[in-house]
């Protein structure tokens, strides 16, 4: 990403809470591009009637997690790091959430990258609006 012309952010907050990866392009102050990035694990499952494993694809956080907070990667999860998480730690942590909380729609993309330890491959996926 920074050979791209995007600057890495640190977007967490807690030991191993907040985003996975933030990358910006543009002034932390008037970005042009946030690239928010969720990494997962492929899980696998072992289907034992034809002795084959096969992919169980990613999850993430749902909107019922007992945690209560809404579903991982949504836009309403985004929006609740940065306000709630992110804007009290100071630093370039608190101009991050200002930067997202007042970006104009379309300037934060969503990324889940998907590792697949078996087959030695990074997905990057891009997820829509939800």
């Amino acid at each position: 990403m920074t050979q791209n012309g995007y600057a890495k952010l640190d977007g967490r907050y807690g030991s191993n809470n907040g985003y996975d990866g933030v990358y910006i392009k543009g002034d932390i102050n008037n970005p042009t591009e946030i690239i928010i990035v969720e990494s997962k694990q492929f899980k696998y499952v072992n289907n034992k009637a034809e002795d084959i494993i096969e992919h169980g694809g990613v999850a993430l956080n749902p909107n019922y997690d007992p945690t209560g907070l809404p579903a991982q990667m949504s836009d309403e999860w985004v929006q609740y790091i940065a306000d709630k998480k992110l804007m009290k730690l100071g630093g370039d942590r608190t101009k991050l959430a200002n930067a997202i909380i007042n970006s104009p729609a379309g300037t934060v993309k969503k990324y889940v990258a998907a590792v697949d330890k078996i087959q030695g491959e990074i997905n990057f996926l891009r997820l829509g609006n939800y």
